[in-house]
């Protein structure tokens, strides 16, 4: 099972990531780190559904704290964090 958000909120997470062991399933946290060139790149050619610019700001600057906070989760859930640079 599969679930890729790019905005998934720590609440959100939390209670999916509490559905899917009660279901049995184990869990992996995998962080695709993109360089912002790249971001911008790709979020140009998504027409009506692109990004607002200043939504890449916000999240550059909380990307340590959104990491630290996966890292906790992980920990608290048995789960694992696949850093992918």
């Amino acid at each position: 099972l599969v679930v890729s958000d790019t905005n998934a909120n720590t609440r959100f997470r939390r209670q999916l990531a509490q559905r899917l062991l009660a279901a049995g399933y184990g869990l992996v946290y995998v962080v695709f780190r993109v360089d912002e060139e790249t971001c911008r790149a790709r979020n140009a050619g998504r027409g009506s559904r692109s990004v607002q610019p200043e939504a890449y700001d916000k999240l550059r600057a909380g990307w340590s704290e959104t990491l630290a906070v996966l890292e906790e989760e992980a920990g608290e859930f048995g789960a694992r964090v696949i850093d992918v640079g």
